[in-house]
């Protein structure tokens, strides 16, 4: 009886010490985001957060490639507060990084942080290719642009605060705060005649990223 209790023990130690473990791979390392915008917007307080009413933070870019000798390209950075399922939304932008397109495609890690912290005020800019922009758009899906060129005699100011930069297995992120006053303008056209709408934005702040 002995005898045949040693034949099924044996096999079955190995067996077991044939049994791989199981490898479990380290998680990815995430970036920590989080954004909201609030200000007041025409005498409207105004407050959206990150994952509430589908509201979240979508960074951008936009890039004026050339190959020509001894001209630089240039690449403007966006973010803009937006939900998917509610109208109305803040997009603020800083530009422009200047790089080389013959060497790389896009703007180094390097150059992105440098422009970041050297930029922290400054001027506003048309499409943000040379300073900061904002861009609003209302519950009736119109659109509003700071304008550099403004007369209104209001103090044009945004400064950059809290700078963060990191990165993950994915992209290279400038995370921020900024906050800003400013104008922002509507051109459209009424009866054959072309007008001219504005509105103010006041004490705004906006927490988001730019990604390189």
């Amino acid at each position: 009886m002995k005898k045949i209790i040693i034949f099924y023990i044996i096999p079955a130690l190995f067996l077991y010490s044939c049994i791989k473990p199981e490898v479990i791979p380290a998680p990815t390392p995430k970036v920590d985001l989080s954004a909201f915008f609030k200000g007041t917007i025409n005498g409207t307080d105004v407050k959206w957060i990150q994952n509430v009413d589908d509201y979240e933070c979508i960074p951008t870019k936009t890039k004026v490639t050339t190959q020509e000798k001894g001209k630089p390209s240039r690449a403007s950075y966006f973010a803009e507060m937006k939900s998917e399922t509610i109208k109305g939304s803040i997009r603020v932008g800083i530009g422009s990084v200047l790089w080389d397109y013959t060497l790389t495609d896009e703007p180094t890690k390097k150059l992105f942080n440098e422009f970041m912290l050297n930029n922290l005020t400054g001027k506003y800019s048309k499409d943000a290719a040379y300073g900061f922009e904002v861009q609003y758009t209302d519950k009736l899906g119109r659109t509003w642009y700071s304008d550099s060129l403004s007369k209104s005699g209001k103090i044009e100011s945004f400064e950059f605060t809290g700078i963060k930069q990191e990165s993950d297995i994915d992209f290279d992120y400038n995370k921020f705060i900024v906050t800003f006053n400013c104008y922002v303008y509507r051109t459209y056209t009424e009866n054959n005649v072309t007008l001219k709408d504005s509105l103010p934005i006041d004490g705004a702040q906006f927490k988001g990223w730019f990604v390189r």
